[in-house]
């Protein structure tokens, strides 16, 4: 009886963790549809925080256009590093992106899209490279990507599946072995 009993609690243990992680899989969106917050508080002050004020918009070449336009109203040098090359754009996926960029003593946050991260592209370590040849004045202070609707809205910890699998590996394992 003892037996039986461990075996199903094990078997029951495997099938939760297969669950978490076909629902994670299958939860996970196409990044080439995401959907993102597009704003900057330069001409927005509600782009601080996002609210229903700010549009939720399907990322496609005139939102990568209008993440450009609002980098190079902040400083025109970022105009370079956010430019997109059209070719591009059609075989690589998108992703939504937050900006917080210092300005003397003033703070802008740029929310839109981007190409994702590929070998030779990564928008945030651009960033970071160029901090120095920007001069003292302008400073990218964040930089975050992410590939699911609306996940640009601010700096709280992401959902990790990879996390909670193991989390929860360890738990039963722990208990149940």
């Amino acid at each position: 009886m003892w037996i039986v009993r461990t075996a199903n609690i094990r078997f029951r243990a495997i099938m939760i963790v297969f669950a978490v992680i076909v629902v994670g899989v299958l939860g996970q969106r196409v990044s080439a549809t995401v959907k993102c917050y597009t704003c900057s508080s330069k001409e927005t002050e509600a782009c601080e925080r996002p609210d229903k004020s700010i549009p939720i918009e399907t990322c496609n070449m005139q939102t990568l256009e209008s993440t450009r336009i609002w980098a190079s109203k902040i400083d025109p040098r970022y105009n370079n590093i956010f430019e997109v090359d059209r070719t591009d754009a059609g075989r690589i996926d998108l992703m939504c992106l937050k900006v917080i960029a210092r300005d003397g003593n003033k703070h802008y946050t740029i929310r839109g899209c981007q190409l994702a991260e590929q070998s030779h592209l990564d928008i945030c370590k651009k960033l970071t490279e160029k901090n120095d040849e920007l001069g003292a004045m302008v400073k990218t202070e964040v930089c975050t990507k992410c590939f699911t609707d609306a996940c640009n809205y601010s700096n709280n910890l992401k959902f990790s599946m990879s996390l909670s699998c193991l989390c929860l590996i360890s738990f039963i394992s722990k208990y149940y072995f």
